[in-house]
């Protein structure tokens, strides 16, 4: 998993307070290998 998506989930779980594990499915609301896509292009984000 790219670290940026890493970091994302950490803050999420954070932020709702539990493990980033309990968090849904990462595939249930984007893509996330196009983000990760995204993330490793040369693209500005």
């Amino acid at each position: 998993m790219h670290p940026t998506l890493t970091a994302v989930l950490e803050r999420i779980s954070t932020h709702e307070d539990c493990d980033r594990t309990a968090l849904p499915p990462l595939y249930e609301a984007v893509d996330p290998e196009a983000v990760t896509s995204l993330l490793e292009s040369n693209t500005d984000v």
